[in-house]
């Protein structure tokens, strides 16, 4: 891939002296909206085109990282200082090596928690083991349950078997009764105290699916420890929660296809607009460039009102609760964990 030029000299010194003609307008509180007009074109364009063009991210990440700073860009001009070290070009470069950086992280994490909960449902949820041993002294103790119990000091697996259901591990998880159990930190103890409550054990089980994160197996196996269940369970748990999530992120993915469409018809009609000499039909395509940009808004605004969160009325579906009191065990949960940490903290 070879890199294209953003601008030629000509093109880049008219963008700087309409930058320092607008800041010197601006500061004398003038008009400045025909300079303010050609700078915001040019920085759309520059967003836009420098992420393929000098090779920071991949040509389909472009829209993506553009529609991520579009709101911003009136703050991106405006926070602009003019200097002879820092030109306005390197400038939005910096900003963009910034978000791209970003989203490419974001990007991998998710991919990593997606290929994690494939393993999950590959493995049938069956993952779960009482150490890091070898696999063929973990097989050697599940023959031998007596042996286990005794070697790692844990209390035998339930017969848990297949589960079916999101709502089948909830009932299970819930209606378990913890054993007594001794624990040197303070904390741990105080909390695992709580959840022998059967009331507390739900309101707690509940904040954890509304949770927007994904449970890795490290926090599946400190959950089984808590709530004293098998990993098993909360494994085919997170594996059902991550389903109907999944749902989600299809729905969310339709939404951003259709929001990429928008922008490419916007990017089509304002190059169309600004090349027609005709004006009847230059101020008919500005009319719909106008219109794409405000169905581009309004699906942008609806992109950052989708939660990664499973839906309150869902979980409720799920569990055989009303949405009222889903919410309330939620927060019941959240108060009572920040009364026993503010507890630990103070004693």
């Amino acid at each position: 891939m070879q890199r294209r030029r953003l601008l030629d000299a000509a093109q880049e010194r008219e963008l700087h002296q309409k930058l320092s003609l607008m800041f010197s307008l601006r500061a004398l509180g003038q008009d400045y909206a025909d300079e303010y007009a050609f700078i915001r074109k040019k920085t759309e364009e520059l967003l836009y085109t420098i992420p393929s063009a000098l090779m920071l991210a991949p040509e389909e990440l472009c829209s993506t990282i553009f529609l991520s700073l579009y709101q911003r860009i009136d703050r991106i001009i405006l926070s602009y200082r003019i200097s002879g070290t820092t030109s306005y070009i390197d400038y939005l470069k910096g900003i963009l090596r910034l978000r791209i950086r970003s989203i490419i992280r974001r990007r991998d994490e998710l991919e990593k928690v997606e290929e994690m909960h494939t393993r999950l449902e590959a493995d049938g949820c069956l993952t779960s083991c009482w150490s890091p041993e070898p696999d063929y002294l973990v097989e050697r103790f599940e023959k031998s349950p007596y042996e286990r119990r005794m070697f790692y000091g844990e209390h035998e697996a339930s017969d848990t078997g297949h589960f079916t259901s999101l709502r089948e591990c909830y009932s299970v998880i819930v209606d378990h009764v913890p054993r007594t159990r001794q624990f040197k930190d303070r904390k741990l103890a105080r909390i695992y105290a709580h959840l022998r409550g059967r009331d507390n054990r739900r309101d707690m089980l509940i904040m954890i699916l509304t949770a927007k994160e994904d449970l890795d197996m490290e926090s599946i196996g400190h959950l089984s420890m808590i709530f004293d269940v098998d990993c098993e369970v909360l494994c085919a748990l997170e594996a059902f929660r991550h389903e109907r999530r999944k749902e989600i992120k299809d729905r969310q993915m339709e939404q951003i296809e259709i929001r990429n469409h928008h922008w490419l018809r916007y990017v089509a009609l304002a190059n169309a607009a600004e090349m027609e000499s005709d004006q009847e039909k230059k101020a008919e395509l500005e009319m719909l460039r106008d219109k794409c940009i405000d169905r581009l808004h309004a699906k942008c605004d609806v992109l950052r009102q989708m939660s990664r969160r499973l839906p309150v009325r869902t979980i409720a579906q799920e569990i055989g609760l009303s949405p009222s009191m889903v919410s309330r065990c939620a927060r019941m949960a959240r108060a009572a964990l920040e009364k026993l940490v503010e507890a630990d903290e103070t004693a």
